[in-house]
């Protein structure tokens, strides 16, 4: 076997329950969507040893891929990263990873670096089961009874990392993966099977090899190593005549024979050699003769994805903080975790690990420490709180263990556990967490880097679904539309209702405020786009023209123009000075559902039901250009503030971030939502262009780092689909607007 990697054609598409592998000239997925990120193609050989078989998760650095060990027949993962910067910290963590050996933690087999593609690799144990959190959602909370041995193993191989100089820093119940069994027993099939895999020759060759080994020493006569594994057996045999060894092995289900491979010159055929119809025959014999191999972490459980974890070393003032990848998940994450630059600690992973075991308890995410530093700030009760059926000990454990104060928890994660695992409790108080001045010097550095949100209100006033949001250009108003056929204003630093406009006889689908404030456009399902001057009595302007439902309304940069996009497939620009209309486009194939200005005015971008997306000219409404057809019905679209960007929301592939004026993909946010919950309704950038929030029917709305493209914040708190979101001008503020009827104002700091 060659040691040259060998590329198999097209690309794996980075969506794991897809598992298509794709042409390298597809950019977008034809069978689920997903952008292509030019991953290896299905067959590939790297290093003539790791063939890939499919995706199992793909992120920022690269994909992780499962995939065939051809000198074992053993399943592993494969960890791809393609960033040359980071190769060297890969490596040396990677090195440190190879020395680890526990049963509840994937085994690393090796590390290289590929010349063929240009990337780093890892190669560890696959582990086949279900995470902590598909078996939590699927039959719901765990008793202590049954939470405990999952832990136990848990907690020792959390405590094996630590003393061995590593923090794992993204404990989480999707980073657990709960085994239900251990390798299971081979069954070798019977001889009349094997008949059907082997010539004639072979098969006769074979037996006389198992018969022979079988009466004698079975390391002595041919093969020297002889393992069983995870539904399969391998071998090594060697020649004796030459000295050579050739690595074989069988792939079983059952009875049945999967797959097989041997390195001998007739291994590679349509049918089975001598060498490994022996393997086959000598295991019916003698199974006694095979050594058993674990090809994966033991049962109960296992710890996987070091992504981020990271080796504990001296601080060495000469360099920057070791700690240069910063990652949290909300409701794991301890507050420190958010911090960039700061010495690790093995106390964050204790805190993951209690606010793990919580929601094994209870079923539910735990509050954000972000949020439960704002809840410390304001001197309100700081959950968690205590569910019921959690035994004392357990409770006060989780407590301690998750103080938003470093220092007061426990020493180490046994320690933990020991207090957990108490018949009852010792009694001993938790301190109430007090707002004191560490702690309100460490919120103050964390706020420059994660959209810190002081509170948010709750408007409640539509009678139905809200659709629509509008700030004035000051901050100081929101306008909410809404299925209830009303347009309502409110006053952002009262969060009170100054006046309910009434007139339009469809729901309220779009809204613009004019520049000075004092006017506001609103469009409507009954064909219409009215112009409010909102701050007196039955001041409205009615424009008709559109021959459908008027979807969405936009102002131009300079305040002299506005545009209107409708269900009859045209935009039209209009004047607010005169209301007078100045140019009408040409019609579409589709609904226009989304128009945007440019920010220096001079384009007119709009988005279609057909999943067009393309430019007009502001001066006399000419096509210029088709950006992208993504195939799905667009809803949203946005330009970031310094014109570079334009950010495309859609039905089936989440939020495109499109380089302007290349036309070309610059990332896709990770949020593509399944047809159960929907598809993103809304984006909006941030006035400073850092952040883009996200609306989607899951009801959640979501805060992005543009820099690049990860998630930085949750917002969690509506009852319905998540259908509008609008940031105020000063970037003071977030609205978002609901299918449950309210309106939440989340202040952004």
């Amino acid at each position: 076997m060659g040691a040259v990697t060998e590329l198999a054609d097209g690309q794996l598409c980075p969506n794991p329950l897809c598992g298509r592998n794709n042409s390298r000239s597809e950019s977008i997925c034809p069978k689920c969507g997903t952008e292509q990120k030019q991953l290896l193609g299905k067959g590939t050989v790297l290093i003539g040893r790791y063939q890939i078989d499919a995706v199992l998760g793909c992120g920022g650095f690269g994909a992780v891929y499962k995939a065939t060990n051809l000198l074992t027949g053993q399943f592993v993962a494969v960890k791809e990263n393609r960033q040359h910067r980071t190769f060297a910290r890969f490596e040396r963590e990677a090195n440190l990873f190879l020395n680890l050996n526990h049963p509840h933690l994937p085994q690393v087999h090796e590390f290289f670096l590929d010349a063929v593609t240009g990337r780093a690799y890892l190669v560890t144990d696959f582990v086949d089961g279900e995470t902590l959190e598909a078996l939590v959602k699927k039959r719901g909370r765990l008793s202590w009874d049954e939470a405990k041995p999952i832990f136990g193993a848990l907690v020792d191989a959390v405590a094996y990392l630590h003393e061995h100089g590593v923090v794992h820093r993204d404990i989480k119940p999707a980073n657990i993966i709960v085994i239900q069994s251990a390798n299971e027993q081979v069954s070798a099939p019977d001889t009349a099977t094997l008949r059907q895999f082997v010539s004639a020759k072979h098969f006769r060759q074979g037996r006389k090899f198992a018969r022979q080994i079988v009466k004698g020493d079975a390391f002595g006569d041919g093969f020297v190593v002889l393992h069983r594994g995870r539904n399969r057996l391998a071998g090594v045999w060697r020649d004796r005549t030459s000295g050579q060894e050739w690595h074989l092995w069988v792939r079983l289900s059952g009875l049945k024979i999967k797959l097989w491979r041997c390195e001998c010159p007739d291994g590679q055929g349509q049918k089975m050699c001598s060498h490994l119809l022996a393997l086959l025959a000598i295991y019916r014999e003698q199974p006694s003769a095979f050594v058993a191999v674990n090809d994966s972490p033991q049962p109960p459980v296992a710890l996987v994805d070091f992504g981020v974890a990271k080796v504990m070393e001296p601080a060495d003032p000469s360099r920057p903080h070791s700690s240069s990848v910063i990652a949290w998940t909300d409701g794991f994450s301890p507050p420190e975790q958010y911090r960039s630059g700061i010495e690790v600690d093995p106390k964050v992973d204790q805190y993951a690990l209690a606010a793990t075991l919580l929601f094994a308890l209870t079923g539910d995410i735990p509050t954000d420490a972000l949020t439960r530093l704002e809840l410390a700030c304001r001197g309100e009760p700081v959950p968690p709180f205590r569910p019921p059926k959690i035994p004392d000990a357990v409770w006060g454990a989780i407590e301690r263990a998750m103080d938003l104060d470093p220092q007061r928890r426990f020493p180490s994660v046994k320690d933990f556990w020991e207090e957990a695992c108490r018949d009852k409790a010792r009694g001993v108080s938790v301190p109430k967490i007090s707002f004191k001045e560490p702690l309100k010097s460490f919120v103050s550095r964390i706020r420059h880097r994660i959209p810190f949100l002081e509170f948010s209100f709750s408007l409640s006033g539509h009678s139905d679904s809200v659709s629509a949001l509008a700030f004035s250009h000051n901050s100081e108003w929101l306008a909410s539309g809404s299925f209830d056929r009303t347009v309502q204003i409110w006053d952002c630093r009262e969060a009170k209702r100054l006046k309910v406009l009434k007139g339009h006889e469809d729901s309220v689908l779009g809204l613009v405020f004019s520049s000075d404030g004092f006017r506001l456009g609103s469009t409507s399902a009954d064909k219409t786009v009215r112009l409010w001057h909102w701050r007196e009595e039955n001041a409205v302007i009615i424009l008709h023209g559109h021959n459908e439902a008027v979807l969405t309304i936009a102002c131009s940069p300079d305040g002299r123009f506005f545009a209107t996009g409708s269900a009859d497939g045209c935009v039209r620009l209009f004047q607010w000075r005169d209301s007078q209309l100045i140019w009408k486009s040409e019609t579409f194939g589709a609904f226009v559902n989304a128009v945007v200005f440019s920010p220096d005015g001079r384009f007119l971008a709009f988005g279609c039901a057909d999943g067009v997306v393309g430019f007009l000219s502001t001066r006399d409404g000419k096509f210029l250009r088709r950006l992208c057809e993504t195939g799905y019905s667009i809803t949203s679209i946005a330009f970031s503030p310094d014109g570079l960007h334009l950010a495309i929301s859609g039905e089936g592939f989440g939020v495109q971030i499109w380089q302007l004026p290349e036309g070309k993909i610059a990332r896709t946010l990770g949020q593509t939502l399944t047809k159960a919950k929907g598809w993103v309704n809304a984006v909006a950038f941030s006035p400073d262009g850092q952040l883009i929030a996200t609306a989607s029917m899951d009801e959640v709305v979501r805060l992005w780092r543009v820099a690049d493209g990860k998630l930085a914040r949750t917002l969690k708190g509506h009852k319905g689909w998540v259908t509008t979101v609008a940031f105020s001008p000063d970037g003071r503020w977030l609205a978002s607007g609901s299918s449950d009827r309210t309106i939440r104002l989340w202040r952004l700091r």
